[in-house]
């Protein structure tokens, strides 16, 4: 991706920049899968909520009408995949009565942040694997991540011990910064592409 801070995205979304389409949806779309899971969506119902997130956002041009100053986009957007979600469960239920209602879940906004947070930091874990070479981030992923002891992974990845804590606390500040750049928009994917989404997300 090439664009520089998720505002700059939004206004290019809304000028039809299909490009800018395209990175949106491509951003967000785990965000939403994991809401999904909240909701208790099957496969092919999270498949349905990302495209009528995504559907609703453009056919209303939502990143046109969403202001700054009122509050984040990530709030705003809470609003439209709880909508949706919503929609769909009651397509399965068609006939719920209203006063059984509160059957119904809701991503409330303490759980969604719960869910943004885990979206974040996986985003970040993503841009520091693609812009750092393998043995770093193995080090990092192995003894920082899933708890390898220090000579077991110096051992396997054939580095010093010095190498492996050095990996940890390079990665470790890095992600940091990231997240963080992330969190504010001012700089999310201004570094392309080099590699492969990673598995898990312990921190």
């Amino acid at each position: 991706m090439a664009f520089t801070t998720r505002k700059d995205l939004l206004q290019k979304v809304h000028s039809n920049d299909r490009q800018a389409w395209n990175d949106f949806v491509e951003y967000y779309t785990p965000l939403i899968q994991l809401c999904a899971k909240d909701f208790s969506l099957t496969q092919q119902e999270s498949e349905e909520l990302r495209q009528n997130v995504c559907l609703t956002v453009f056919k209303k041009d939502l990143t046109g009408q969403y202001d700054e100053t009122k509050g984040h986009f990530r709030t705003f957007l809470r609003k439209v995949i709880n909508n949706a979600a919503i929609d769909i469960i009651r397509k399965r239920k068609p006939t719920l009565p209203i006063e059984n209602a509160s059957q119904i879940p809701e991503e409330t906004e303490d759980k969604f942040e719960e869910r943004w947070r885990k979206f974040i930091y996986e985003k970040a874990l993503q841009i520091v694997r693609q812009n750092c070479d393998n043995v770093t981030y193995m080090a990092f992923d192995l003894y920082a991540r899933k708890g390898m002891p220090v000579k077991d992974v110096a051992r396997t990845l054939q580095i010093s011990e010095d190498q492996v804590f050095q990996a940890k606390s390079r990665s470790l500040k890095r992600l940091k910064e990231i997240i963080y750049r992330l969190e504010k928009s001012e700089d999310t994917w201004s570094e392309g592409k080099k590699g492969g989404t990673p598995e898990g997300s312990g921190q």
